[in-house]
């Protein structure tokens, strides 16, 4: 866990104000944002688009481990690990266990969300936690109707984007593909009718983890929103956002690359490309499309359809930056070709044991698995 050294942006934005506010030592707040509470002070962002949430969950880390880099990734393997339960959760109840299997497998074994989780605090992993977790209870309460279940849900997508402003990708695709869907995109049940009681309590989840970000840009004057609306054009670091097609295409590559986790994790010694990942999602993506086509997969298409949705459309918002094209902004959704995966495989299981043909096919894939092994 201590190799390579801790990242610049792992140091400024989680270890160092973690032992800051360990032990009683001065902290500069961003734009002089900040609570002072007891002669401490409590920082509520680290930038203007992320927010200080890994600091306070690395503060038991760094109590027990001290100042070090194992200590603070310790807590971002810790949320890696949670990330794995959330999506065999959320795929699970939507899908069946088989697929959650394979998702939680895959993931488990994605070098990318592997490495993005030790070095979690390099990219804000907690706001992929706490959007999965989101996305598991979300569904539950759809299922179950139970208020807490709804209040959870709404808490965890407040600190989703509290913990990073791009968190928004995951919940703009997830509501985008609600409404298109005539709220029918989950499960099957009847949509429940919006009542003073569940708006309250999805209201009161959403406000309590957006709090420290409102109350951040009330003190700051609106520092979050002046620095979105600044790079509207250009960003800081020369970025030209008008240039559509041409981001596209980068993020295009740096999706492909992210997948195959090759060149991008160049800063940990080297690079060592799997093309079998790549392919597999893209397998796992074929395999959804055409049962939307033929067969009875075409009366599951809202369901089915979910994750490949979100997956495009965070790729086409991640055009907008306000910073650079970096491929650290994929870290949001690396669970997403998981699910795509898992799914996709669910589908061909499940094509394979209802054709006359899966008993001679299922001996054969038997004997292919045992080649490919050796």
């Amino acid at each position: 866990l201590d190799l390579p050294g801790l990242h610049y942006d792992e140091a400024l934005e989680g270890g160092l104000p973690a032992i800051q506010m360990l032990n009683g030592q001065p902290m500069t707040a961003l734009n002089d944002a900040a609570l002072h509470l007891g002669g401490r002070t409590i920082p509520l962002m680290v930038q203007n688009h992320i927010g200080a949430m890994q600091v306070y969950a690395a503060l038991p880390f760094a109590a027990l481990g001290g100042p070090t880099a194992s200590a603070l990734r310790a807590m971002t393997v810790v949320g890696g690990l949670l990330t794995i339960v959330a999506t065999y959760l959320f795929v699970a109840q939507l899908y069946g266990r088989f697929a959650a299997f394979w998702s939680s497998l895959w993931l488990a074994g994605f070098a990318s969300f592997v490495f993005w989780s030790r070095q979690g605090t390099f990219v804000t992993s907690l706001a992929l936690c706490f959007a999965m977790w989101a996305l598991a209870t979300g569904v539950y309460w759809w299922r179950t109707r139970h208020l807490w279940a709804l209040g959870l849900a709404s808490l965890c997508t407040g600190l989703a984007v509290y913990s990073k402003l791009n968190a928004l990708w995951l919940v703009l695709g997830v509501g985008s593909w609600i409404m298109l869907t005539q709220s029918q995109v989950l499960v099957r049940h009847r949509a429940p009718r919006p009542t003073w009681r569940t708006l309250f309590v999805a209201g009161l989840g959403l406000l309590l983890g957006l709090g420290p970000l409102i109350l951040y840009n009330v003190l700051s004057h609106g520092a979050t929103y002046k620095t979105i609306r600044a790079s509207a054009t250009q960003t800081y670091l020369g970025q030209n956002n008008t240039e559509v097609l041409h981001n596209l295409q980068v993020r295009l590559a740096q999706a492909a690359d992210v997948l195959r986790s090759g060149d991008h994790l160049w800063y940990l010694g080297g690079s060592y490309r799997n093309p079998v990942a790549f392919w597999s999602v893209l397998g796992g993506f074929l395999i959804l499309l055409g049962s939307c086509v033929w067969g009875s997969g075409r009366a599951q298409w809202r369901s089915t359809l979910l994750v490949p949705w979100i997956a495009v459309l965070v790729i086409a918002q991640s055009c907008f930056t306000i910073s650079a094209l970096w491929p650290t902004h994929f870290a949001i959704a690396t669970p997403l070709p998981a699910m795509i995966f898992g799914l996709g495989t669910a589908k061909a299981y499940h094509w394979l044991t209802t054709h006359r043909l899966a008993g001679r096919i299922g001996r054969l894939s038997v004997v292919a698995v045992a080649i490919m092994v050796v």
